[in-house]
């Protein structure tokens, strides 16, 4: 049984479900969600009562911000009636969850997969590039697709631009940490992304990935106080340097480096600057689409608490 089976019973009934839904709380009826979306009115209805559709996505590898940004941003796409962008989001973001390998557990759980050790999906998409790096490359595209269609990511993207690298096991140098040639940039508020990763991409901040030497991933992002602010509601432990007192070519990978070797490094790590080098947020983790979901967890709070400032 190929994976597409978990597409239409799994993926397709969830997606669909959480879009009905959006899109009856946005006050549409059932007749004008079922012509929008080209099913009947009685399988709107269904899907209005499907309530376990985040936990179905849950199960396939996703969570509760990553699958939130998607649902948005095909539920704008269907308002302002782009249906083939949706179209095109929904699909290649099946593709982009089989290819970065979290599709194989529940398939093999569910359907008693005969090969162990699968690497189908990989073969499929990246068809001349080892499985291993084409899950690297797939988990960082989703990460894209997280960052590009959040309303507020672009609020916490530093005046050097940001990345998010993601690197294979066993890394031992750039090219084999997979990153965004020419970097993410923003403009109007809008989140963009002009090229697909690719390995080797992003000298500065591989290296910063590497200097940690316990984590798979890594993006970096603006700092300010509302930024620290938004670590501290979400629990995450940070540390402090100043680019500084590391006077080399990459004073932050110089100083994870050191962090990690007196046993201070944590999941956050703030460059306060320098003269010249703007104050940076760095956030590891294991995978892109964790650091990912970090980022802008950070950037609505970073976002919320400047609303508050604006209003007093």
């Amino acid at each position: 049984m190929f994976p597409q089976v978990i597409a239409s019973r799994v993926y397709i009934p969830a997606i669909r479900a959480g879009v009905v839904q959006r899109l009856r709380r946005h006050r549409w009826d059932e007749n004008k969600i079922a012509r929008a979306l080209g099913i009947t009115q009685a399988a709107v209805s269904k899907k209005l009562r499907y309530n376990k559709w985040v936990e179905d996505l849950k199960q396939l590898g996703t969570n509760t911000t990553e699958i939130n940004v998607v649902i948005s941003a095909i539920f704008n796409f269907i308002l302002e009636n782009r249906l083939e962008e949706a179209g095109t989001l929904i699909n290649r973001y099946w593709y982009l969850l089989l290819a970065s390998g979290d599709i194989c557990r529940i398939h093999r759980e569910r359907f008693r997969w005969w090969i162990n050790d699968c690497n189908i999906c990989m073969r499929t998409f990246f068809p001349e590039i080892e499985p291993t790096r084409a899950a690297v490359l797939a988990n960082v595209e989703r990460a894209l697709i997280i960052l590009k269609h959040s309303n507020t990511f672009a609020s916490v993207i530093p005046e050097v631009l940001s990345n998010i690298v993601m690197s294979v096991p066993g890394a031992r140098g750039i090219n084999d940490v997979a990153g965004i040639p020419g970097r993410i940039s923003r403009s109007g508020g809008r989140v963009i992304v002009r090229e697909k990763p690719s390995f080797g991409a992003s000298r500065h901040l591989a290296e910063v990935l590497l200097a940690s030497r316990i984590y798979r991933a890594a993006i970096n992002i603006r700092f300010n106080e509302k930024v620290e602010e938004a670590l501290k509601k979400l629990g995450f432990r940070y540390v402090k340097f100043t680019s500084s007192k590391y006077p080399s070519r990459n004073p932050a990978a110089e100083a994870i480096k050191e962090l990690y070797h007196v046993g201070k490094l944590t999941r956050a790590v703030i460059d306060t600057g320098g003269e010249g080098i703007e104050p940076v947020t760095y956030i590891f983790g294991a995978n892109a689409v964790e650091v990912a979901t970090i980022a802008v967890e950070v950037s609505r709070l970073h976002a919320e608490s400047y609303d508050k400032y604006v209003l007093q």
